[in-house]
């Protein structure tokens, strides 16, 4: 079945729980693994989220050099966080 992601995109960076995870990177490893098709678009600086910085087509730092990684194929696997430790219930903590 074919899919296509649509409508992603954003100024990345840590994530609220743990600052050394950036939400983006995971969005475009999951295109990646899954082999979907997917649109960036957003070709003026003052836009967002902006794909360029500049009229000469910079990659904003935040979201467009990682688009342009994606689509050169050269953007580093990202291994996902460790998981927690699970935690057990007070009532079976003994």
């Amino acid at each position: 079945m074919p899919v296509i992601v649509t409508e992603f995109g954003g100024n990345s960076g840590p994530s609220k729980r743990d600052p050394s995870d950036n939400w983006l990177l995971h969005v475009l490893q999951a295109i990646e693994d899954h082999q979907w098709s997917y649109t960036a678009w957003d070709l003026h600086r003052s836009a967002g989220p902006a794909l360029i910085s500049d009229w000469n087509y910079t990659p904003s730092p935040l979201f467009g050099v990682f688009v342009k990684q994606a689509l050169d194929g050269t953007l580093p696997k990202y291994p996902p966080p460790p998981e927690a430790p699970a935690v057990k219930p007070a009532s079976l903590a003994k």
